[in-house]
């Protein structure tokens, strides 16, 4: 919560339509994934920036941890294996 509260001032109204999260602040959102499901490799920013969603996906993309191969291709694949550390 303190990541929010530390951000929740640069929210402009303009951009908030009621409950909803300012997804302009993609930043933002990027950082809140990151801290709730302990993503400390940013694996989400490589994801959403560098695979450009896993659209970009390449050989050298492929990620490995302890000799294994992380496939994270798609936002479903990169979700589970975030969980599977939490």
């Amino acid at each position: 919560m303190i990541l929010f509260y530390t951000y929740h001032g640069k929210f402009n109204t303009d951009y908030i339509d009621g409950p909803k999260l300012a997804i302009s602040h993609d930043e933002l959102v990027i950082e809140l994934l990151e801290a709730i499901l302990n993503d400390k490799g940013d694996m989400i920013d490589y994801f959403i920036h560098k695979m450009d969603f896993g659209r970009k996906s390449e050989p050298e993309d492929t990620l490995y941890e302890n000799g294994r191969e992380i496939n994270i291709s798609t936002a479903e694949n990169l979700y589970d294996y975030l969980t599977s550390k939490l």
